[in-house]
């Protein structure tokens, strides 16, 4: 073996270990970068189920909802909040599923699901209160969107689903 093809093994061997390196290297930056990404992701939904018109919309059904002897907001404002609320869940629920995040498969990003999930709790709570105890009183027409909002919410969370969006909510005393 002539010193020649030794430099040249030596040589391909550290070719090879700085290749396999900066590979894993560009991995390792990469999901860094993912988990930054989804955590940014998370607090722009937390920020959106929390400020702003969402937080306008929550102050309208907390008033009907959790303040019956005061002056009620009318039946537009009502049924705009609703709506808002609905909307708001379902860019919630985009999030989820884009990350593939939900209760029954445990995959999440950390604390994200705690990150949020009082708000969000809150939210689908409401919603279920207002369209089973208000909706014919304020004149909601919801099917398609109350349809589309128990499937998305189902697909996250079905405890939370079946306990606030299912039919019978009022049989189970929470009318």
């Amino acid at each position: 073996m002539t010193f020649g093809s030794v430099l040249n093994e030596g040589l391909t061997v550290t070719v090879s270990v700085a290749t396999t390196a900066g590979i894993g290297l560009g991995i390792w930056a990469n999901v860094q970068l993912g988990r930054r990404e989804k955590r940014r992701n998370f607090a722009e939904v937390h920020r959106d189920l929390t400020t702003g018109e969402v937080a306008d919309a929550r102050d309208v059904i907390g008033t009907v909802l959790y303040s019956p002897g005061a002056k009620g907001p009318r039946q537009l404002e009502v049924i705009n909040a609703y709506f808002k609320l609905i909307w708001a869940v379902q860019r919630a629920m985009n999030a989820l599923r884009v990350y593939n995040v939900s209760r029954e498969t445990g995959r999440d990003i950390g604390s994200s699901r705690e990150f949020w999930s009082w708000n969000y709790r809150e939210l689908v709570e409401n919603i279920g209160k207002i369209h089973w105890r208000y909706r014919d009183e304020y004149g909601i027409s919801d099917d398609d969107a109350w349809m589309e909002l128990v499937a998305s919410v189902r697909q996250y969370d079905r405890v939370l689903a079946e306990a606030w969006l299912e039919p019978g909510l009022e049989a189970r005393g929470e009318s």
